[in-house]
């Protein structure tokens, strides 16, 4: 619970966060050498032009699959460890990516600027868009609520993670007295987190979609926690739970 608290002084102290994400191959080697070739003639201020070759080799389309597919991206965990960063940079085996030229690259490839080598298509798409929020992350998003909606895409071991990986995240708000606390049920730390939204919005209304946002989060929340209740052994009720209709109706 101590150390949750120190994460984001951590990794934004740090001069550099370097995330090994196992070996690599040749493929690798000519992804990264792809997008420091694209990053210097293409798309850096000195390089006055954005639309240089945008043929892709079946090698380079390998790379980014084998990429993307790493579990790493999906864990909730690393968003702080990526967003905080002062300098993130990406290791496969001794071949290194920079985190902002990488995801500049994965961001113009999800939008069509490459062309696919012939009888690829582009398939793995889909599996781009952890990493694409992850690089879009608003940074000047501060409440729980949009925290907590940025990261809905993201997983956890432990239940109760989907809350606390993001605590370091939020500057304002009621989700400021919120703090990792383990001895908590799942239930508990949901309900905790909606009535923290749910203030909120009382403290600064919400606009139409901030409450959209927010109905989702806590519906996602709510339905999560009461499938751990039923789960329980001793069958205890999350008695922090009472009286919680009253906050849905405030969020919808």
């Amino acid at each position: 619970m101590h150390q949750v608290g120190q994460m984001r002084t951590i990794y934004s102290n740090a001069a550099q966060v370097v995330m090994w994400l196992g070996p690599g191959n040749r493929d690798i080697e000519k992804l990264s050498l792809m997008i420091e070739s694209h990053w210097n003639h293409c798309v850096s201020p000195n390089s006055g032009n954005n639309f240089c070759n945008s043929n892709i080799d079946p090698s380079i389309v390998a790379a980014v699959v084998y990429l993307v597919q790493n579990p790493y991206w999906y864990r909730v965990w690393i968003i702080q460890e990526v967003t905080a960063a002062k300098k993130p940079t990406i290791m496969f085996g001794t071949t290194s990516l920079e985190w902002p030229r990488l995801g500049r690259f994965l961001g113009r490839l999800r939008s069509n600027h490459y062309d696919p080598p012939a009888g690829r298509e582009l398939y793995y798409l889909h599996d781009i868009l952890p990493m694409i929020r992850l690089y879009n992350w608003n940074r000047s998003v501060t409440r729980l609520a949009a925290a907590l909606y940025w990261s809905s895409t993201s997983y956890a071991t432990d239940d109760r993670d989907k809350v606390y990986a993001i605590l370091g995240l939020v500057d304002k708000g009621a989700g400021r007295l919120l703090s990792a606390d383990y001895t908590l049920s799942p239930c508990n730390v949901y309900c905790l987190a909606i009535r923290a939204m749910a203030l909120d919005c009382t403290a600064v209304p919400c606009g139409s979609d901030m409450r959209k946002q927010l109905a989702r989060v806590a519906k996602a929340c709510l339905d999560e926690a009461l499938g751990q209740e039923r789960k329980s052994t001793d069958n205890e009720v999350c008695q922090s739970c009472n009286g919680l209709e009253n906050y849905m109706l405030i969020l919808f």
